[in-house]
């Protein structure tokens, strides 16, 4: 708004009533440029424009900043036809670009998104570790259980120990989430942290799951890994919506409506279809020609 339009504000407000400074907040947004200390869009509207419209009004004012999002080092901006088209993929693919986009979410920091990180993210993190213990998984439900999640045996010190770890992930996860903290590059990085320490549970409970003497505490430590895949399914809805559904389906659960308080096993019995099911494929040439160009 201008300095010749914001003169006219008096007259544009004459008559109006003042609005009740306990009902109302105003709300800034700011763009800033990289590692500039100007914005884009200054603060001055929310801070001066409302003392010429209502002079005697004193509200409270919270203010968010945007930082700007770069595209191979350049700034991301329509005019330069720059986009990211999530809406013309389905499954893997745009799974893929939810990741990636989250990983690289501008909050507090200006990001680069470039094609060689979505290239990493696909091939190092979701098929080379996410993918990769999901398919395993269901490959071992299979083979000893007969694709049917089994029930917890014998509890070791280890394993109560790991489900803490659990719940001090989801707890994390969910403040990433919250208004007063939100960050989807924090739950990006929490949803990686889970697969991580169970791939590390995994590694090491696998020394002794063929042995007959620890047949119960194999049998929790599967238990377990079947929870963190249904916590994953539901910490993924609201960053990887596609792929947590058909996460969910794989575990014979609905697609998630309701946050997750605690961490749930899987319901004995459940069919466990992990090892059919591709969550993430590498990229075609169709894909990689829809990928952001600068």
């Amino acid at each position: 708004m201008d300095f010749g339009s914001s003169n006219d504000l008096p007259l544009l407000f004459r008559g109006v009533t003042v609005p009740d400074q306990a009902d109302c907040l105003l709300v800034q947004l700011s763009g800033r440029l990289p590692l500039q200390p100007l914005y884009d869009s200054a603060p001055t509207p929310c801070t001066v424009l409302y003392k010429l419209a209502f002079p005697r009004w004193t509200p409270d004012i919270d203010y968010h900043v945007n930082e700007f999002y770069l595209l191979d080092g350049s700034k991301f901006s329509t005019s330069r036809r720059h986009a990211v088209w999530n809406r013309r993929s389905s499954g893997p693919t745009a799974s893929t670009r939810c990741a990636t986009t989250c990983r690289a979410r501008a909050r507090k920091a200006w990001t680069d998104f470039t094609r060689s990180a979505y290239g990493a993210v696909l091939h190092d993190v979701l098929i080379g570790t996410r993918r990769k213990w999901l398919t395993d998984l269901g490959e071992r439900v299979a083979k000893r259980y007969n694709g049917t999640a089994p029930d917890a045996g014998n509890w070791t010190p280890e394993h109560s120990a790991f489900l803490g770890r659990l719940g001090s992930r989801l707890a994390a996860l969910t403040g990433s989430l919250r208004p007063d903290g939100f960050s989807l590059r924090q739950a990006a990085a929490e949803l990686d942290g889970i697969v991580q320490d169970v791939v590390r549970f995994t590694t090491a409970e696998g020394l002794v799951e063929d042995t007959d003497d620890w047949h119960g505490e194999s049998r929790t430590a599967l238990a377990l890994e079947l929870a963190v895949a249904r916590l994953l399914a539901s910490g993924a809805a609201p960053v990887m919506p596609r792929f947590a559904g058909r996460l969910s389906a794989t575990l014979d659960l609905p697609e998630p409506t309701a946050w997750l308080r605690t961490v749930e096993p899987l319901t004995p019995g459940s069919k466990v279809r992990l090892s059919s099911t591709v969550f993430f494929r590498p990229t075609t040439s169709t894909d990689d020609a829809r990928l952001p160009r600068t």
